[in-house]
């Protein structure tokens, strides 16, 4: 069997196993452990729950949704489908804040 012939069965996956992403060590860049966050990593999220209310946080997303809705008329069929889909993704984002509110009420009242 020649090398050419050893080359073409050749799989990456063979030699590594397959992951989503490369492992990341607990020490830093520069050799310093990264300081603990309080947060679960969705500062932008948190700060609304804290901050704003149901109503509001749909406000802030109202204006957007109107824009998309204005592009899901759009004659173009890509940029119909693709706010169609961005259209989706705020409803759910809506259903989401309204559920994390209902959570944090109940969190709220169990005190």
């Amino acid at each position: 069997m020649s090398s050419e012939d050893e080359l073409k069965g050749f799989r990456i996956g063979d030699k590594r196993r397959p992951e989503v992403r490369g492992q990341q060590s607990a020490v830093g860049v520069k050799g310093t452990v990264p300081e603990a966050s309080p947060s679960a990593g969705f500062p932008a999220i948190e700060s609304r729950l804290e901050q704003k209310t149901v109503e509001e946080v749909a406000a802030e997303l109202r204006g957007s949704y109107e824009k998309l809705e204005a592009l899901a008329e759009s004659k173009n069929k890509k940029e119909k489908a693709a706010a169609e889909k961005a259209m989706a993704a705020y409803e759910r984002t809506a259903d989401l804040f309204e559920y994390l509110y209902l959570t944090k009420e109940a969190l709220g009242r169990s005190k």
